[in-house]
């Protein structure tokens, strides 16, 4: 389901609701392409220097202990990385919801009463108009 934001000057923009699989495919790089620049950037390399990190350390676990202790600490890492991930993934369309909302849109159409308390939004019931009246 898609929920529909429009701004003053008539532009709408819908946002997809509920798991987000274009951030499954594509992770944080859909953040950028959301126009959600400086927040995307901040994931990307949060997400890029910890793997980075990782590497380093299996690669220094490994010539310390062997390929199985290294083997073991990789497994453990990514488990640390696929969490955040996760969650990622149920987030990224709330976040993109409140970005727009918060840049002047307002909710309209259907779907905002179910949606709406979910990223935090009270919406009264009737104050919401169809997107071809607030043309």
């Amino acid at each position: 389901m898609k929920v529909k934001l429009q701004n003053d000057a008539g532009l709408i923009r819908e946002v997809p609701t509920g798991f987000s699989w274009t951030g499954f495919f594509f992770t944080g790089f859909v953040l950028l392409f959301r126009g959600m620049f400086a927040r995307g950037l901040v994931y990307l390399c949060l997400v890029y220097g910890y793997q980075v990190i990782v590497l380093i350390f299996v690669i220094i676990q490994a010539a310390a202990q062997g390929q199985e202790a290294a083997k073991a600490v990789s497994y453990f890492c990514m488990i640390l990385l696929v969490i955040p991930n996760f969650v990622f993934l149920f987030k990224v369309n709330k976040w993109t919801a409140r970005y727009w909302l918060e840049r002047g849109y307002k909710p309209v159409g259907p779907g905002w009463d179910s949606w709406g308390p979910k990223i935090g939004l009270a919406v009264p019931q009737g104050s919401l108009g169809s997107p071809s009246a607030m043309k």
